[in-house]
């Protein structure tokens, strides 16, 4: 997986420890505002307990991944600027972090789905169609380049802003130095993403057909996260609702005939040594759910609940759409089959 998507905490300023609401609960010790330092986060924006958060019950920091889009925020968008030196900036910075978390979850998984895609012979599900609504690449800093649409902006068009249902408000568009700066650096996407687009290319069952669909989805997401100083995190996730057919289009193919779905209501399931392969557990609430032994090669886990799920000697070599922050909310052993993209949890016990 590509090194943006991974969190690198030491060029972050710790907006995971102050933008988002904390609840007193299970996984977190204490209520805390959004917008409101954690008392744990110092002035050097590192964790003063890191290394005993579970202990001290904050263990839903644990499992927390921004993909990484601190660091992105912190030293692409802000050029290294942070919200304690700049404060007036901090409010917009923490909706930019949230607006860029939810992009940057999503080239997770389209980066995923295109691994998925390349893997699959173009015999598996029989179509050989192309994708439907491919467009030229739009000029850069264009509108079409910022929100995916096929319409080119003229010569010399600003950037617009992003509302929250996908509109442009160039009323708003922010300005100065840094802003026009990093508008030039935009880049556009290959080709353009349709608002109808994602659900079209859906219908696309070819594994050229996907890729492609997957390509663009990859170029339009790109876009708009390096136009992340004027998107909103309402923007973020209208474009995350449009690619999720995409994304369902690419598991099933990657599944194939076997797909079964043992439904979505699993908290506390038995489910020892289970045949889970090739089934659908998307969202599926597995919280405490008993998975030693099962097998869930090319299961699809997206969203999927597993806090408390135990899954030792359980077999995710191949599982689909498989994220780190769901392994650190489960509990495994050195015999759990995991992904070698994904590391094994430091709490896990040995078998």
């Amino acid at each position: 997986m590509d090194a943006e998507l991974r969190a690198d905490c030491s060029r972050c300023f710790g907006l995971c420890c102050v933008a988002p609401t904390f609840a007193r609960s299970s996984d977190f010790a204490i209520d805390k505002p959004a917008g409101q330092p954690c008392p744990n986060l110092g002035d050097t924006f590192r964790c003063g307990i890191h290394t005993r958060l579970r202990e001290r019950g904050f263990a839903g920091c644990t499992v927390y991944d921004c993909f990484g889009a601190g660091q992105h925020v912190a030293q692409v968008v802000y050029e290294g600027r942070d919200w304690r030196g700049d404060p007036a900036s901090a409010p917009r910075m923490f909706d930019v972090f949230a607006a860029v978390r939810i992009l940057h979850e999503l080239l997770w998984y389209l980066t995923e789905a295109r691994h998925l895609a390349e893997s699959l012979p173009p015999s598996r599900t029989g179509a050989t169609h192309e994708v439907p609504g491919a467009q030229s690449p739009p000029p850069p800093g264009s509108s079409a380049a910022v929100t995916g649409e096929a319409s080119p902006a003229g010569p010399g068009t600003k950037p617009p802003l992003l509302s929250g249902g996908g509109e442009v408000s160039p009323a708003t568009t922010p300005t100065g130095p840094g802003n026009r700066r990093r508008a030039g650096r935009r880049r556009s996407p290959a080709t353009a993403l349709t608002e109808s687009g994602p659900g079209r290319n859906a219908s696309a069952a070819s594994a050229s057909a996907l890729i492609a669909a997957v390509d663009d989805a990859l170029s339009a997401t790109r876009a708009l996260r390096d136009a992340a100083d004027i998107l909103t995190p309402a923007a973020a996730e209208a474009h995350r609702d449009r690619i999720a057919p995409l994304l369902r289009e690419v598991s099933a193919a990657a599944r194939g005939a076997r797909a079964k779905s043992p439904g979505r209501h699993l908290i506390g399931a038995k489910l020892r040594r289970a045949d889970l392969r090739d089934a659908d557990l998307r969202g599926a609430l597995l919280i405490g759910a008993d998975l030693r032994g099962a097998d869930l090669r090319g299961t699809d886990v997206i969203g999927a609940d597993l806090r408390g799920a135990d899954l030792r000697g359980a077999d995710l070599s191949t599982t689909l759409f498989l994220i780190q922050s769901q392994l650190d909310a489960a509990t495994g052993d050195a015999a759990t089959k995991l992904p070698q993209r994904l590391r094994r949890p430091a709490h896990w016990q040995a078998p």
